[in-house]
């Protein structure tokens, strides 16, 4: 057995070494929040990085999200999926909104266009897509549905960063995005996260509302909240942007590696590609085949005996918490997600891991079979 657990994802902090000197200068110049040095030049290198015009960063993508969904003066309903963390249907009843789940489809993890086809969007102002596990969330077709229907297209990109689709981020697309900073993603502020849009009248907007709603001359624009990112915070997510893509680079070695030794695992299902999909590889989700006979409790508790943490994600879905069950009418259907949310595992992956941690999770997982 391994005497250092495996987890399905770790941060990868910057060396104390390169820290220290920046957190000198923090020190000296007393500047800790309100839009200090590092988070501008934070915000600045991500805008660079996404090819966007305005990154606004937030002390959380919860906080992110409500400022967003506030800030676009939303009214009624918005669509999401269920198959996501609760924070994404949290933020839509905090928001003084209502949620309209719809099933997601079998092979991308995200809402099926398809099923919006016969609904009435009279009460309807947003669709709220969540790229999950940073697969593209049916880009193109949510874009006609907003035109047409005349409603905003956000996108729930928390596991978004890095990832790619048709060699444009897939952050960039839509009215605007979230991504997380958490610290299991992919690039960390410890806690953090932030709004990409090309909209700048909406970046000004919600530049005041994540102070309180307050300009330069200190006077409240409108009413908004405490959601800022702090200079500690900046300088750690601009440490990882030096490293982004061996980042990258090792997230991929690692799933390219998995994928290849995977085939030969009978009762699992890879994750489906992507067409024109630069996937981050921030996860590395996969499917116990039902068929198999082998039970999805099974392989789990069998990796954690053996010091392997895996998280069965998404389980159960948002419409199955016990917070969502009185808003939830009885005749919904969300089989698609609850399906996947039974037989769905993300198995461990982050730079730090060794080709040879992979083949001992890959020896434990063969075992089950035998």
């Amino acid at each position: 057995m391994k005497n250092n657990p495996l987890i399905v994802g770790s941060p990868s902090l910057p060396s104390l070494e390169k820290v220290i000197p920046h957190l000198k200068k923090i020190w000296n110049n007393n500047i800790v929040s309100n839009n200090g040095p590092y988070l501008n030049k934070f915000e600045r290198r991500l805008e660079q990085y996404l090819g966007v015009k305005s990154v606004i960063t937030f002390c959380n993508a919860t906080s992110a999200l409500i400022s967003l969904l506030k800030c676009l003066n939303l009214k009624g309903q918005v669509i999401t999926s269920p198959f996501s963390f609760i924070a994404t249907g949290n933020v839509i009843y905090l928001s003084g909104l209502k949620p309209k789940f719809i099933d997601i489809s079998k092979t991308n993890y995200n809402i099926d266009p398809g099923l919006l086809n016969n609904i009435s969007f009279n009460s309807i102002s947003a669709i709220m897509p969540v790229h999950t596990f940073s697969k593209p969330a049916f880009v193109e077709e949510f874009q006609k549905i907003g035109r047409k229907e005349k409603i905003n297209i956000i996108y729930d990109g928390s596991h978004a960063f890095g990832a790619k689709y048709k060699n444009k981020s897939v952050l960039s697309y839509g009215d605007a995005s979230v991504v997380s900073f958490h610290a299991t993603k992919l690039l960390t502020t410890l806690e953090g996260g932030a709004v990409i849009t090309n909209n700048m009248a909406l970046s000004k907007k919600l530049r005041l509302f994540r102070n309180f709603g307050f300009d330069q001359t200190g006077q409240a624009k409108l009413i908004g909240l405490n959601g800022k990112l702090n200079e500690i915070q900046a300088l750690i997510g601009l440490l990882q942007l030096d490293n982004i893509e061996e980042i990258l680079s090792k997230r991929k070695k690692l799933a390219m590696y998995y994928r290849q030794k995977l085939e030969k695992v009978s009762y699992l299902f890879l994750s489906p590609k992507y067409k024109d999909h630069d996937d981050n590889h921030s996860y590395l989700p996969v499917e116990v085949n039902k068929k198999s006979g082998i039970n999805r409790e099974k392989i789990f508790n069998t990796l954690a005996s053996n010091n392997i943490f895996c998280k069965k994600y998404f389980d159960p879905i948002i419409t199955n918490q016990p917070a969502y069950k009185k808003y939830i009418s009885k005749n919904s259907s969300f089989k698609n997600a609850e399906s996947l949310s039974k037989k769905i595992l993300c198995l461990p992956i982050y730079p730090e891991m060794s080709l040879e941690d992979v083949d001992y999770i890959l020896n434990i997982l063969k075992s089950i079979e035998n």
